[in-house]
């Protein structure tokens, strides 16, 4: 009497298996190649964004986004966020904060830019306000991550806490105000 087969040996198994993961070993490398492809086309998407939104920021304000009024502090406290007596952002020099809070709205992100303390708050005698130097309200808007500032080859968008400072939305890209400060004559920024 001959007996059935049904499925299969061991020994085929194996070879299927082996097969299965040679394919697969060779089929990584390319697909992480397309991936980091992906990757480096939408970090130039972001610079592109960021570029057009200073280009936008000089043509509407006539100068290009500063480092902030208060780039000498040193290790003192961030300064809270240059805002008008009608409650809006300042603008150039008068905008403790730099280029990239500046350029916000400019990057379709004027709803960041423009809001609003919480509630009000009182340092203590150090200048430290409740949960770092932040006030409320700027602590919310420096935790905010903006897609556009990170390049996904590097990592994905995270907040990071820097000791006394409280949470920070980091970033992958920096500025450069150049080699002078400019000075703040008549509501116009002018060379030294």
């Amino acid at each position: 009497m001959q007996s059935l087969r049904k499925g299969f040996s061991l020994a085929e198994l194996i070879v299927v298996v082996a097969i299965v993961l040679s394919l697969i070993a060779l089929l990584l490398p390319a697909l992480q190649r397309v991936r980091e492809a992906a990757y480096k086309v939408t970090c130039a998407n972001h610079l592109k964004i960021i570029g057009k939104g200073i280009a936008l920021h000089v043509a509407s304000n006539k100068y290009y986004p500063t480092g902030g009024g208060d780039n000498d502090s040193g290790p003192t406290p961030t300064p809270p966020r240059g805002l008008t007596s009608a409650g809006e952002p300042a603008r150039g020099l008068n905008q403790d904060w730099g280029w990239m809070y500046q350029v916000l709205p400019y990057i379709e992100h004027e709803n960041i830019w423009r809001q609003r303390v919480q509630k009000p708050a009182t340092p203590d005698p150090n200048g430290i306000f409740p949960g770092g130097f932040d006030h409320p309200g700027d602590a919310a808007i420096a935790r905010t991550l903006v897609e556009v500032y990170f390049c996904p080859s590097r990592r994905i968008p995270t907040t990071v806490y820097t000791e006394d400072y409280g949470e920070r939305a980091v970033n992958d890209y920096a500025g450069n105000m150049g080699a002078f400060t400019p000075v703040l004559e008549n509501g116009t920024l002018h060379d030294p």
